[in-house]
């Protein structure tokens, strides 16, 4: 699979190693370019900016510091204007500001948004799950289902 990595620190970094070692064609970027060394030592492709990670990937995964980053780099990914692209956030933020992201991200036509914090087993995520589920089925199937 072809993976666009985005945030490569503490938790990110090995993350992406380990989409490497796995026989993933990987590309990477961070905000410190020196973050990025020991990816693309492993094979990784380093990527200019959000956008570039974007590029040419069925799926963009991001883990970041918080909401306001998330929000940055995901308006980059959407910027790369690539239908049917899988964008998830792995990052450690409130459901209000994933669904609100994926709000921005639908409206930009990237809308195959995920955030491990936007889903749960509340009453509340149930309903926003079903409500992504259903936005998504109106929409182009991703690359490689048509």
């Amino acid at each position: 699979m072809k993976i666009g990595f985005i945030g490569l620190g503490i938790m990110g970094r090995p993350m992406a190693l380990n989409l490497v070692k796995g026989g993933h064609a990987v590309t990477v970027w961070a905000r410190r370019a020196e973050s990025m060394q020991p990816l693309l030592d492993a094979g990784a492709k380093g990527a200019a900016s959000p956008a570039d990670a974007a590029r040419g990937n069925e799926l963009v995964i991001s883990m970041v510091a918080d909401a306001p980053d998330v929000a940055e780099v995901m308006r980059g990914v959407a910027s790369a204007g690539q239908s049917g692209l899988v964008a998830v956030d792995m990052s450690t933020i409130a459901p209000a500001a994933a669904r609100k992201i994926g709000e921005e991200l639908a409206a930009a036509g990237v809308i195959n948004f995920a955030s491990v914090t936007s889903c749960g087993t509340n009453t509340a995520c149930r309903t926003c799950c079903r409500t992504q589920t259903a936005r998504r089925s109106t929409a182009s199937p991703p690359r490689g289902t048509r």
